[in-house]
C-alpha cells in the first residue's frame, strides 16, 4: 500500500487488508464534515460488491455491529524505517442482529470479532486519520451494517465501501463519497427492509455452482468463468 503525501512523498506498506488492493492514494479533505479525516487512500476490492447478489455470493453473514475497540498496529516496512506511511488498526465490533446467513451449513458467527482497517497516516506533519474513498471511518462508539465474508480464516467486510453506518434514528447514512451502489440503494432506509431485501435476492449462479468453494476462491472462479464465457 503507498500513501502520498501533501509534499509529495511516498510511502509503501503492506496493511493486512484483505478485502482491498490499493491501486493510489491522495491527500484530500474528507467530505464527511461530522468526522474529518485528512488522509484518504484509493483502492479496489478484492471480491465483486456492487450488487445485491454479490452480497448473498461471497459473505457468511450480513450483520449490524457495534465499534467497541480499536487496537493500532505497530509500524512495519518503511512506514517504521522512515516515520512516514500509513498505520493500521484491529477494529473489535459485537454483532448486535444478524440480517442474512448463508445456507447450512453457515460458518458460526461469534458473538465479538475483528477485523483489519485503516488507521492513520504518519506524515512530517505528524499523524493524520486515514480512511478509503467511498467508504466511511469506522470509529468506537458507532453502529454499522456489514457484509461478513473470511479471507484466510479471518473475518473481513466484503468491501470496505460496503460497510454502511446506522444513525441514531436506525436508518443508514452515507458519506458524501460513497457512491457504491448498493450502498445509494440502501441510503435511509432501515437494517430491517435491508434484510428482507436481501432473502428475496437470489445468489449470483456462478457463484451458486461453487458453494463448495472458499468466499475468495470462488470469487476468482466466477471471474474466469464469465471471462471465458464472454470470449465464446
Amino acid at each position: 500500500m503507498s500513501i502520498r503525501t501533501s509534499a509529495g512523498k511516498r510511502s509503501r506498506l503492506l496493511l493486512l487488508l484483505p478485502v482491498l488492493t490499493v491501486l493510489a492514494t491522495s491527500c484530500a479533505s474528507s467530505v464527511a464534515e461530522k468526522n474529518p479525516v485528512a488522509v484518504v487512500a484509493r483502492g479496489e476490492s478484492v471480491f465483486p460488491a456492487a450488487s445485491l447478489a454479490e452480497w448473498v455470493s461471497y459473505p457468511h453473514h450480513v450483520v449490524v455491529v457495534d465499534i467497541v475497540a480499536e487496537r493500532e498496529l505497530e509500524p512495519e516496512g518503511e512506514t517504521a524505517q522512515f516515520g512516514e506511511g500509513p498505520i493500521a488498526r484491529v477494529i473489535e465490533a459485537r454483532v448486535v442482529d444478524v440480517l442474512w446467513s448463508e445456507r447450512a451449513p453457515a460458518r458460526p458467527l461469534p458473538e465479538t470479532l475483528t477485523w483489519t482497517a485503516p488507521g492513520w497516516a504518519l506524515q512530517d506533519e505528524g499523524r493524520t486519520p486515514l480512511r478509503f474513498a467511498g467508504a466511511p471511518r469506522v470509529e468506537v462508539g458507532q453502529r454499522f451494517v456489514v457484509p461478513l465474508t473470511t479471507m484466510r480464516g479471518d473475518w473481513s467486510p466484503l468491501a470496505l465501501e460496503s460497510i454502511l453506518e446506522v444513525d441514531a434514528q436506525g436508518k443508514v447514512v452515507l458519506q458524501e463519497d460513497q457512491n457504491d451502489p448498493v450502498a445509494m440503494r440502501l441510503a435511509g432506509r432501515t437494517p430491517a427492509e435491508l434484510s428482507a431485501e436481501l432473502r428475496r435476492t437470489r445468489p449470483d449462479p456462478y457463484a451458486e455452482r461453487r458453494r463448495d468453494l472458499e468466499p475468495y476462491e470462488r470469487a476468482q472462479y466466477v471471474q474466469r468463468e464469465k471471462a471465458a464465457a464472454a470470449s465464446r
